[in-house]
């Protein structure tokens, strides 16, 4: 069996994490205009030996 431990998808440019069954599954959103009414965003993912991890962070003008 595989050892999947993320699925990063997009297309729907919609922010998204959620983890189901030891899977982190993550949408990073759209950096670019913003669609929807929804801000862009970006995501921060990271791990250890253990775990993988993720935010979603909005991009603001400064």
């Amino acid at each position: 069996a595989a050892d999947i431990r993320v699925v990063i998808f997009g297309h729907t440019h919609r922010p998204y994490q959620e983890e189901h069954n030891g899977v982190l599954y993550l949408n990073p959103g759209s950096a670019g205009p913003p669609r929807y009414g929804l801000p862009p965003t970006v995501a921060r993912l990271w791990r250890t030996k253990e775990k993988v991890m993720a935010e979603i962070v909005p991009l603001t003008a400064t």
